[in-house]
């Protein structure tokens, strides 16, 4: 159904027609209240938006300036972003992971410099609570370096969305951050991919 507001309540009601054109009398009216904008799909949308700010010295994910407007953005189709992109810069990847098998996931963050990975118990982000970190740093798709990288096992739901957030700081030398995950039907650790993303 399109056409209709954020955050706005509708009533509904339903009338069937036949073949011959007769009309049955309405349903019962059912209330329902649409998402707020950029609450989140049923589904993935393919993208996130990596979000980056430039000339900002030292390794800590604090010093992320997340409250202005980034030096630039980009696209992403998985949970990765690009690897050894320069020095001195802080990011965020943040939207909605969309799960299409319900049962126990395990989270993974690997990056250089820091990172934090933050999840929702819904689509809303004042529900985040931060499940996998890196302190030092990691190689590329490194996810076991550190015990602090896994999350704990953590039950979602198959076509709800839950809103995510990555923050990565890199200081000097090499730089990379990817998000990973195992759960039904995924055995090994594999980058989080399109079908299971969209952009908040």
């Amino acid at each position: 159904m399109s056409g209709l507001s954020a955050s706005t309540a509708y009533t509904f009601t339903v009338k069937a027609k036949d073949a011959a054109g007769n009309v049955s009398a309405a349903s019962s009216a059912v209330n329902m209240t649409t998402d707020t904008a950029g609450s989140g799909g049923s589904g993935g949308s393919g993208s996130v938006v990596w979000e980056y700010w430039t000339s900002i010295s030292g390794t800590a994910v604090s010093s992320i300036p997340t409250g202005t407007t980034p030096t630039g953005t980009a696209t992403l189709t998985s949970l990765e972003g690009p690897t050894n992109y320069g020095d001195n810069y802080g990011d965020r990847i943040r939207g909605y992971i969309t799960p299409t098998t319900s049962g126990a996931y395990t989270f993974y963050i690997a990056s250089d410099d820091a990172s934090q990975l933050w999840l929702s118990t819904n689509n809303s982000p004042s529900n985040k609570t931060m499940i996998a970190s890196v302190y030092e740093c990691t190689g590329v798709r490194e996810w076991n370096k550190n015990a602090s990288q896994q999350s704990v096992s953590i039950t979602l739901t198959a076509g709800v969305p839950y809103y995510f957030e990555v923050l990565h700081k890199d200081g000097g030398g090499g730089d990379n951050l990817a998000v990973g995950w195992t759960g039904p039907g995924i055995s090994t650790i594999t980058v989080i991919g399109a079908s299971n993303i969209s952009q908040y």
